[in-house]
């Protein structure tokens, strides 16, 4: 298509925002796997940041000045912007700048154009050879005279409709997109459910709720939690994605004071034990939900404990015993459909059960 496309996403150095001059729309990664190293794939956007593009075109012709000084083009429209505008970083998946056909679908993108001007040739003939010694030319961008690339194009008879796509097209070509990588939509109720942050704090998580836990620090990380928690009762939640549906949610209700020398987080994470003072229906409950906590009812009827490398909550559960639902942070888990890969721990930030 003889096009070539920039799209910024950042500014450097903190100066201004960068202009938000076009939606990107959609990107299959395999146009532009040199750069994004992905071989299958596509990406959609949802146009949250700001994205300035620009672009030229050229003609067929090599003897045109548009195709010859191509590369000076380039330069113009790539690195012009970077040190004179400050304009930084690509969209994801893709490249700062490429041919068009490489680069994400997006709404429009500013035009420049090259103008060149008193080309001289100076060249010596040596011993019959000719030899030329140099080359000059007068070099000069500019915006285009109407500052849209595709409307540009069409004067080469370059058709850019499928990737300039205006302002009402993006989510045509998204659908496009999924049409074309044969995507079904599909529903997992109950899956990755957002956990409000201004009602419960994350304590501990794996999986797609992944928060990290620096080593030889369980010390420290237990004197945190019991802060958070402060006097019983109080609650500690565990939300599993993974899990099946009776353990996607539990609430661990504490009954009685924390006892000293109890590693109470580690009771959670990979040893779930009844010994020092955790004591199932004395020194907690377990609830499926936070009403439930609330108002003492629908206790669990089943719990065990004491296997090594175990975390919350072994094989307990609502009226009898459901194993592979325990998380370890210490040791693999389950396999199979349902286990608790995908889980965290949260604290109330708020009280929400006293």
């Amino acid at each position: 298509l003889n096009t070539v496309m920039c799209c910024f996403t950042d500014d450097k150095d903190d100066r201004e925002e960068i202009p938000d001059n076009s939606e990107v729309c959609a990107h299959d990664l395999r146009d532009s796997r040199r750069s994004n190293h992905i071989n299958r794939g596509w990406a959609e956007f949802d146009n949250n940041a700001n994205t300035y593009c620009t672009g030229f075109t050229y003609a067929s012709d090599k003897g045109d000045a548009t195709n010859r000084f191509k590369g000076n083009s380039l330069l113009d429209i790539s690195f012009r912007n970077t040190v004179e505008n400050g304009y930084v970083k690509n969209i994801p998946g893709a490249p700062m700048c490429a041919c068009i056909e490489q680069m994400p679908t997006v709404s429009r993108a500013d035009c420049r154009t090259t103008s060149v001007s008193d080309e001289s040739l100076t060249y010596t003939i040596v011993n019959g050879a000719l030899e030329v010694t140099k080359i000059t030319a007068n070099v000069e961008f500019s915006a285009c005279e109407v500052d849209d690339l595709k409307v540009h194009a069409e004067q080469y008879d370059i058709d850019l409709s499928e990737h300039l796509v205006g302002d009402e097209g993006c989510e045509s070509s998204k659908q496009e997109m999924r049409n074309e990588k044969f995507w079904v939509p599909t529903k997992i109720d109950n899956v990755y459910e957002e956990i409000p942050e201004d009602q419960w704090q994350l304590v501990a998580g794996k999986g797609s709720r992944f928060w990290p836990l620096k080593p030889n620090q369980k010390a420290e990380y237990d004197a945190e939690f019991r802060a958070m928690l402060g006097e019983a009762p109080f609650v500690v939640r565990r939300y599993c994605d993974s899990c099946a549906p009776s353990h996607r949610d539990i609430y661990y209700k504490r009954l009685t004071p924390l006892p000293e020398g109890l590693d109470f987080l580690d009771l959670f994470l990979s040893n779930w034990r009844n010994d020092e003072g955790n004591e199932f229906h004395k020194d907690f409950e377990l609830y499926s939900s936070i009403d439930d906590a609330k108002a003492e009812s629908n206790e669990w009827t089943f719990c065990n404990f004491n296997y090594g490398g175990i975390g919350f909550p072994r094989d307990c559960g609502p009226t009898g015993r459901i194993d592979c639902q325990w998380n370890s942070y210490s040791r693999g888990i389950c396999g199979g459909r349902h286990n608790a890969f995908d889980h965290a721990f949260y604290v109330p930030v708020v009280e929400t059960t006293r």
